[in-house]
């Protein structure tokens, strides 16, 4: 019985694995035109050798990577090896699956500044903020007092392409169909986000997309991008138009931006404000990186390979908005900040692979 239990498992982890997997492999394709395939020396062939041993990477992937870079790095992770072999190693995907819902967000993480929430669904059970059911006239009441509101799914949010900005001044039927359009959402208010982020494009939420690995039971910041919106959109994901910049160790932006899609590069300013990157920065970075740090821990034994998406209010204070435990991106951080792993990249292969 228990064997046939080990099948059904490893099938439902394959069953998350694959999609993701073919999907890195089609936004392979569309990157192509902006990093075309150079092969590597003999020299770098004998780097990624010492590096990777049997497993051999991807060489498109190290080639999209290295593209143009001053100096070839082989640590570059391959993102079929990232989402086949490290996520899943770190990761417990089926876990993470039951908890990646924002609804629980309020229970797992309590003394956290979040967005408020006004209500949220569930199946076919409407709650309010305190988890008391509701009724869907409720539901409109109170987006209607609150007169602006954010609907999102709260589970699978398919890179924001599902995300609903409502006012008042949109009336009631456009709110209605909103609400009706997905079985499992959370309406939260809309976060006044600080200035120093905001300007860049202040149409939309720009996020803040920080990696941990928990590692020997240590917390590692692994990388920092912002997430901003471009042409006027009210979202910053990369599947919907957004761009994405690399971060300073002391929060500024750095000053190169690019599309996520096909990788798309944009230097010194906002293809949209031509608001320049590095004017920009991250107010109280360190409480940022000190709140990950804090958080987790909760989560390590269902996802220790971590990404948590951020902003900062007005009086600066940090704010959670999402957390992504299992497969929460890779181009992104590896194109702005180098090899996702850095120095600890042996360690972890070392690790994951059992060398």
């Amino acid at each position: 019985m228990s064997r046939l239990v080990d099948i059904f498992n490893h099938l439902g982890r394959w069953r998350i694995v694959i999609p993701r997997y073919i999907d890195a492999r089609k936004e392979l394709s569309l990157k192509k035109g902006n990093y075309p395939y150079e092969r590597p020396t003999k020299e770098q062939k004998q780097e990624l050798k010492t590096l990777w041993g049997k497993h051999k990477p991807n060489l498109k992937y190290v080639s999209l990577y290295n593209y143009k870079q001053d100096k070839f790095d082989a640590r570059y992770i391959p993102d079929d090896i990232y989402y086949t072999k490290i996520d899943p190693y770190f990761n417990d995907g089926i876990s993470c699956s039951s908890l990646d819902d924002k609804n629980f967000y309020n229970l797992y993480f309590p003394d956290i500044k979040q967005p408020k929430t006004i209500a949220r669904k569930n199946g076919n059970i409407y709650l309010d903020e305190r988890y008391d059911i509701i009724d869907i006239e409720t539901v409109v009441r109170l987006c209607i007092t609150q007169q602006r509101v954010v609907i999102k799914k709260s589970t699978l949010s398919d890179g924001g392409k599902n995300i609903v900005f409502w006012s008042v001044s949109d009336g009631e039927e456009k709110l209605r169909s909103a609400l009706s359009a997905v079985d499992n959402f959370v309406v939260q208010e809309i976060v006044a986000q600080h200035n120093s982020i905001g300007k860049i494009h202040p149409s939309s939420l720009n996020s803040i997309r920080i990696l941990t690995l928990t590692l020997e039971n240590e917390v590692k910041v692994l990388s920092t991008i912002v997430r901003m919106g471009a042409n006027g959109s009210n979202v910053d994901n990369g599947h919907s138009g957004g761009i994405f910049c690399g971060v300073d160790k002391d929060g500024r932006f750095k000053n190169v931006a690019y599309t996520y899609m096909d990788g798309q590069r944009f230097d010194d300013v906002h293809p949209t404000t031509h608001i320049k990157f590095t004017d920009c920065r991250i107010p109280n970075y360190p409480k940022c990186l000190e709140l990950v740090k804090k958080l987790a821990p909760r989560l390590c034994r269902v996802s220790r390979l971590t990404s948590w998406d951020l902003t900062v209010d007005e009086n600066e204070n940090p704010v959670l908005i999402e957390v992504n435990l299992a497969y929460g991106g890779l181009f992104f951080h590896q194109i702005a900040n180098g090899p996702v792993f850095g120095d600890l990249t042996d360690k972890v292969l070392t690790e994951v692979f059992k060398r």
